[in-house]
């Protein structure tokens, strides 16, 4: 009786030890946004609009800035009716604009670049590929042919011979087969648009082989 009488006593002394014991807290997890697109086109005076996504947690602590004031002016990201987050960027003058973010995770803080947004001008004369009309060549033996590029081509350079994707660059690095005439294309494209040069590369002097288009 008196062994009960014992541990009831202790029983009733650690009750508010056990009462006053806080429950371990339940950190919800967080994730840093990925933001898209990561490389874009513009021309000054577009607002492009950045799509921010957590995959479905929480976001950590974060914020995004341009280290290119000059190029870019970063909004406020807003979320819509839907709960999809949206980032503003306005495209300030031509040049080359980047987008970081500096995010917190338990403590940490790390900043990385997220996005580059290469803003253009579509001023008249802004683009503009020149070639010669008329390339010589001999066969199986490698020609290069440069083109006289103004502006900015973000978008890339690509050369066409007779219609077939053959080379990307300003220089044409091509080996004709036989010879011939062959159907030279060049295509640029910019934030304004595409842009197309034309030329031949005639190989062992006209009237030989086949002259395709």
């Amino acid at each position: 009786m008196k062994r009960l009488l014992l541990l009831a006593a202790l029983l009733l002394l650690a009750a508010p030890l056990f009462a006053a014991t806080e429950r371990p807290e339940i950190i919800s997890p967080c994730s840093s946004p990925s933001i898209s697109p990561s490389d874009t086109l513009a021309v000054e005076g577009d607002v492009v609009v950045f799509v921010l996504n957590t995959g479905g947690f929480r976001p950590c602590a974060y914020s995004i800035f341009t280290t290119t004031p000059d190029v870019l002016s970063v909004g406020t990201p807003f979320q819509d009716a839907n709960g999809y987050t949206y980032l503003n960027v306005v495209a300030l003058q031509p040049g080359e604009g980047i987008l970081m973010m500096t995010s917190s995770f338990f403590g940490a803080t790390t900043t990385r670049q997220v996005s580059a947004v290469h803003v253009d001008t579509c001023a008249a004369g802004s683009h503009g590929l020149a070639l010669r009309p008329e390339y010589g060549g001999v066969a199986r033996s490698e020609v290069d042919i440069s083109a006289d590029v103004t502006g900015t081509f973000a978008g890339g350079l690509r050369w066409y011979v007779n219609g077939q994707f053959i080379f990307d660059g300003p220089t044409l690095k091509y080996t004709p087969p036989a010879n011939g005439v062959y159907q030279l294309e060049l295509r640029g494209e910019s934030a304004c648009g595409a842009v197309t040069a034309r030329s031949e590369l005639v190989v062992g002097g006209r009237g030989r082989g086949v002259r395709r288009r």
